[in-house]
């Protein structure tokens, strides 16, 4: 079973690893929605990373970072196949966190 692994930009157009590497150092980039929630902080990005066998092909993902005890934490959410998706998904965490504040 073949895998495939490549850059994609924000709208899932292929980019060279050069032209990913240009659009990863701008952080404000991509970050697509960050909401915060008291000491915890969710974030959706674009990491533009393409993996068939590592990520299901989705180079968007949500995290919620902090709240862990004695020290940083990052937990993973979900991640996405596309941008609208990716927002959607931001949404939906952001509602579910709102309602039960001490979950993740």
């Amino acid at each position: 079973m073949g895998y495939v692994t490549g850059f994609v930009d924000e709208d899932g157009q292929p980019l060279t690893l050069e032209e990913w590497a240009r659009r990863f150092e701008d952080s404000e980039r991509r970050v697509m929605a960050r909401d915060q929630l008291g000491s915890r902080t969710l974030i959706t990005m674009w990491h533009g990373i393409y993996d068939t066998t590592l990520c299901g092909a989705r180079p968007f993902g949500t995290a919620l970072i902090g709240g862990g005890e004695g020290a940083e934490s990052i937990t993973e959410l979900e991640t996405y196949s596309t941008k609208d998706l990716a927002l959607i998904g931001h949404r939906t965490h952001l509602e579910a966190l709102m309602a039960n504040p001490g979950g993740a």
